[in-house]
């Protein structure tokens, strides 16, 4: 889980961080070898200066060794202003590291008879449904769990929306567009893992996802410093804040990201001394203190490979990687490795295992993207395993300083991605609404002083004019950067309105298109009943009449048609979309209409009201 750009791809990335060396050349696998006992001292020195090194506020680090944790221990600062420091119990955000909890939740219900890995989704969700038909049949939690579904991330969709519930997820697929056919490529997706959530909750009966997981993997654990929400977190007084990096790569804190309402992707918070009891249980084959809590064969299957990832690999310690069911599996010089990060604002872990040298580790940071504990797994490991020490933190500084230096050259010269000279086609008044997509909801625009904002999801940003009807985000809020730079593109209809705007939320697929949505009042039979009466039209009188929430027009000779509302407050013929009505008012009271012809505009006059009801039908 990685934070990036909105555009880019948002938040909880997989196990791969900005830097994460794994993909590379197969090698042969390693004769086990006992694990070697740590040098305490040693290691606590080399991660205080990697730390300092990766401008990381506070750690915590549990490290497991067969069935013992040797290892358990807080560093730096869980709130630097106070100076409190990091302790084992110190709570900090999981973020994807989450996803195993769901993919193991699923396996214990697999082993009670109550669903099987390879069902269609459909079954157990009868309203689930992708935009491809075929998929819809298709698609199982194997798929939804190993991220091979086809559909890429679509994260812009939920997040920062508190408002979300796991039961509004599965239709919401049917109008996303995918970006590969089903199990042809790994594409990480959150909103698959809340979907296999909610499965687990509807077939356990439970009145939640948290609730079950709660009921059956925390509690037998005894792992009583968890928790599904940033609400809880924030009431507790050992809780690490959340940090990142500003512009001029400052640590700064910044509000915790409030994810509960996508639990089953990401919302845990933990300690480093509950989440080396979990950890525990995956490395002795899904026994905890001589309880065997998962079958071993399911939690073998949970590790087991099943689709690629990435490309070529970087570094010849690492093998290609795959990804099993919330896991990521790999070779690390020769030797087997499942791991899996989380990162989302201000937090960042890692947890991994070496299932047959018997070592793991748990490091939880509070300092957003940070790479450091991808390296600091790999230095602990190599520690253990008896190996001559890469010490990839150090290694992988030279190139962190590389990047950030490419980074504010190429920031220099962004405005030579503009087109010079050009402007908007139509006043900023004009761009200002509420547009709206079937699955990502409503997006808005507003105009004031003669510019514009956007605000999706709770989350706003300036648009300053870059070219033509293309317009630049720059987030109001630091929090909100992944909207830095993201361009907002509006388009122009037939009749010369601003009808819709697109977003590249999703850079995998074809821009989000966001339509311009009628106004309410344009639906409130209130507002409608105006227009209702009689008009003269040549020789002839035509009606309109309120049916409901919508108007008819009754032309003799012609029949009934809706007038379907439109984005200017006109009206539509329903059976010839070129057609349509413009009612006229004097005085707040309507005298007529124009009817707006391909070849031309004839205006339509009102007869005098009669003491007749309004014509208002069911």
């Amino acid at each position: 889980m990685a934070r990036r750009s909105v555009h880019a791809a948002l938040l909880f990335s997989t196990a791969l961080l900005a830097f994460e060396p794994v993909h590379a050349q197969e090698t042969a696998a390693a004769a086990p070898a006992p694990a070697a006992p740590l040098n305490i001292a040693e290691l606590e020195s080399y991660i205080t200066e990697a730390m300092q090194a990766w401008r990381v506020p506070g750690a915590a680090i549990a490290v497991i060794k067969g069935d013992d944790i040797v290892f358990l221990k807080g560093m730096g600062h869980a709130d630097t202003a106070k100076r409190r420091p990091v302790d084992p119990d110190t709570m900090f955000a999981a973020g994807s590291t989450t996803k195993a909890f769901t993919s193991f939740g699923l396996g214990l219900l697999a082993d009670q008879g109550q669903l099987t890995f390879d069902t269609p989704v459909v079954e157990y969700l009868p309203t689930f449904r992708m935009a491809d038909d075929k998929a819809s049949g298709l698609v199982t939690l194997r798929d939804m769990l190993s991220h091979r579904t086809g559909l890429p991330r679509h994260d812009a969709l939920w997040y920062n929306k508190n408002d979300f519930a796991l039961a509004d997820l599965p239709p919401i697929f049917a109008d996303l567009e995918s970006s590969a056919p089903i199990r042809a490529k790994w594409q990480y997706n959150n909103l698959m893992y809340m979907t296999a959530g909610y499965v687990a909750q509807s077939k356990s009966g439970a009145n939640s996802w948290e609730a079950f997981t709660r009921d059956r993997i925390l509690k037998p654990l005894g792992m009583t410093r968890t928790n599904f929400s940033v609400k809880e977190m924030d009431r507790d007084r050992n809780a690490a804040l959340a940090y990142k990096l500003d512009e001029k790569r400052t640590i700064v804190n910044i509000p915790r990201r409030n994810i509960d309402a996508v639990g089953p992707a990401g919302s845990i918070n933990t300690s480093a001394r509950d989440m080396a009891q979990w950890l525990l249980v995956h490395m002795n084959r899904g026994k905890y203190r001589g309880r065997q809590i998962i079958n071993p064969a399911t939690l073998s299957d949970l590790h087991s490979p099943l689709i690629p990832v990435g490309g070529r690999p970087e570094f010849k310690e690492f093998s290609s990687a795959f990804y099993g069911m919330a896991w990521m599996v790999d070779s690390y010089r020769g030797h087997r490795r499942i791991q899996h990060g989380g990162n989302i604002d201000g937090f960042t872990a890692r947890v991994t295992f070496f299932p047959d040298a018997g070592i793991g580790t748990v490091i939880f940071m509070n300092m957003e993207g940070t790479p450091l504990p991808a390296h600091l797994s790999l230095d602990i490991a190599d520690r253990q395993l008896r190996l001559e020490p890469v010490n990839w933190s150090r290694k992988m500084l030279a190139r962190r300083n590389l990047t950030e230096a490419a980074t504010d050259t190429a920031k220099t010269r962004k405005d030579e991605l503009k087109v010079p000279g050009t402007r908007p086609s139509h006043p900023m008044a004009s761009y200002a609404g509420r547009y709206v997509h079937p699955s990502y909801g409503p997006l808005t625009i507003s105009s004031a002083n003669g510019a514009l904002a956007a605000t999706y999801n709770g989350m706003a940003a300036d648009l300053g004019h870059w070219h033509y009807d293309v317009f630049n985000a720059d987030p109001r809020l630091e929090q909100d950067d992944g909207f830095e730079d993201l361009k907002f593109q509006f388009e122009t209809d037939v009749k010369g309105r601003i009808a819709a705007v697109k977003v590249d939320f999703e850079p995998s697929v074809e821009r989000i298109v966001f339509r311009r949505e009628v106004e309410a009042r344009m639906s409130d039979p209130a507002y409608l009943q105006r227009f209702v009466g009689q008009y003269q039209y040549f020789d002839r009188t035509v009606t309109v009449e309120l049916v409901g929430d919508h108007l008819v027009l009754d032309i003799p000779g012609q029949g009934r048609q809706n007038l379907d509302a439109d984005i200017d407050g006109s009206f539509t013929l329903q059976n010839s979309r070129t057609v349509s009505l413009v009612f006229n008012e004097i005085d707040n009271r309507v005298s007529g209409f124009a009817l707006r012809q391909p070849n031309g505009i004839l205006e339509i006059m009102k007869l005098p009201e009669t003491t007749s009801p309004p014509l208002i039908k069911q």
